[in-house]
């Protein structure tokens, strides 16, 4: 698991998230969620906004945790 911050910029706005997720992939999903919440838009509605086919999406992993098996 990670933290990541994901940078969501739709038609100039950018929103900031804060994510612990497996991966970007996952973490970015979460994010774009989290925005159509916000915004109050139908759920599903910014998957293809946020494709990966514009220069939209900014992610940074923060930090990464490591789990030690019997604590």
């Amino acid at each position: 698991m990670a933290t990541y911050k994901v940078l969501l910029n739709k038609n100039g706005e950018v929103h900031t998230f804060f994510t612990t997720s497996v991966s970007k992939e996952k973490a970015v999903r979460n994010c774009v969620k989290r925005l159509e919440a916000r915004l109050d838009l139908r759920s599903g509605s910014l998957r293809g906004y946020f494709s990966g086919s514009k220069d939209n999406v900014k992610v940074e992993e923060l930090m990464r945790t490591i789990f030690i098996k019997g604590r």
